[in-house]
Parts: C-alpha cells; structure tokens; sequence
C-alpha cells in the first residue's frame, strides 16, 4: 500500500480522536454515506479527506444554527417587551387618578 493512500485510509479510532466522535457514530456515517469509508472484516476503514470535510460542514452548521437562535431569541425579547410596554400603558392610562386613592403629584 502507498503511503498517501495509508495517511488518507484511518480507522474508526484513529478517526475518534481526531474528531471526537464514537467509532459507532463514524461507522453509522460511513453506512448513511455522509462520510467515504468501507468495512473491512469488522473494522470500519474511513477516509480522512472526508471526515476532515464532515466536520467542517457541521462546524459551519452549527455557526449556522447559533446564528439563527440568536436572532429568534432577539425577536422574542423584542416582542415581549412590546407587549410589556403596550400592557402597562393600557394600565396606566385607564386607572384614573383618582381612583388609586393617591394624591395627585404636584
């Protein structure tokens, strides 16, 4: 075997500690076809090319995905505190004075 075709070739193991996933996380991959790979015996054999690509796809994603709860929350606040600030108006400003049992300021 070359040696670029044995650097590029790695085994579930190896590929865990270069990703941080479990060897039975990278076998189902290499199975749905998100990362290349065969079996060999009982062993899963992936390639690293496609790994390394896997992973810069989910990094990218979960960039992605902050992003997006980041703005879904900052919408949340923005129309919860909309809603707070129409309700306290209506509250305010259908109590008349003179019902609180206060003193007018003056």
């Amino acid at each position: 075997m070359n040696s670029s075709l044995k650097e590029n070739l790695i085994t579930t193991k190896d590929a865990g500690e270069l990703s941080g996933y479990t060897s039975d996380y990278l076998s189902r991959l290499v199975r749905s076809g998100h990362i290349a790979g065969e079996r060999v015996g009982h062993s899963w054999i992936i390639e690293r090319a496609s790994l390394e690509r896997f992973m810069e796809k989910q990094k990218v994603r979960k960039v992605d995905r902050a992003r997006d709860l980041a703005n879904a929350r900052a919408e949340e606040y923005r129309r919860h505190h909309q809603l707070l600030r129409r309700v306290t108006k209506s509250l305010t400003s259908s109590v008349p004075v003179s019902q609180t049992g206060l003193a007018p300021a003056t």
